[in-house]
């Protein structure tokens, strides 16, 4: 399974990103914005998702920072939140909190194959 980096600054949405992945064999690590996720990364990440609006470094921001270093490049960015239109060009994937969470497990397991 793949090891995957879940940011958001929302505590009930990071357990609940834990408690979901894990029970699909992922592992999980959390960062409660953009800095601390930019700090949490290593070569064993194979994606990550990230919401958009949180202090300190934006989802937009470290989908910015994650496309320059290449390292990460190639590394699937899953956006959960409200990305405003011009700001998804470095996401792989964009979702509302809102969409039915078999649509963001389906997008989840195609790219962590």
């Amino acid at each position: 399974m793949v090891k995957i980096l879940c940011v958001d600054d929302c505590e009930i949405v990071r357990d609940g990103l834990i408690g979901l992945l894990s029970s699909y064999g992922h592992t999980v690590v959390c960062a409660k914005n953009g800095s601390d996720a930019l700090a949490a990364l290593d070569e064993g990440i194979g994606m990550v998702i990230t919401d958009y609006d949180m202090p300190e470094l934006n989802g937009y921001e470290l989908t910015r920072a994650l496309r320059a270093d290449p390292r990460y490049s190639g590394l699937p960015i899953v956006g959960l939140g409200k990305f405003p239109a011009d700001e998804r060009e470095f996401l792989t994937e964009c979702f509302s909190k809102l969409d039915p969470i078999d649509r963001i497990l389906e997008c989840i397991h195609k790219y962590c194959e």
